[in-house]
């Protein structure tokens, strides 16, 4: 029950105000697919946090950051 309870927290803290009242079938594929896409974004944030610590100490790896940094922001 307290897993099912955490998905629904997570489901409306993501967007999803309907998330109480979806079967259960929906409920644990919205929360798993709601979980990728955090870890997606946590894992990036590292990495980049990571690219611009390197870019402090290395010219080479400031300019690969500032390029990464600009896919990701398609270019602005």
């Amino acid at each position: 029950m307290l897993v099912l309870r955490r998905d629904v927290g997570m489901l409306l803290s993501e967007g999803q105000p309907m998330a109480m009242h979806y079967p259960l079938w929906r409920l644990q594929l919205e929360s798993s697919l709601a979980r990728e896409r955090r870890d997606q974004d946590i894992a990036l944030s590292s990495s980049m946090i990571q690219s611009a610590i390197n870019g402090c100490f290395n010219k080479k790896a400031a300019k690969e950051f500032t390029e990464n940094l600009k896919k990701l922001t398609h270019g602005e």
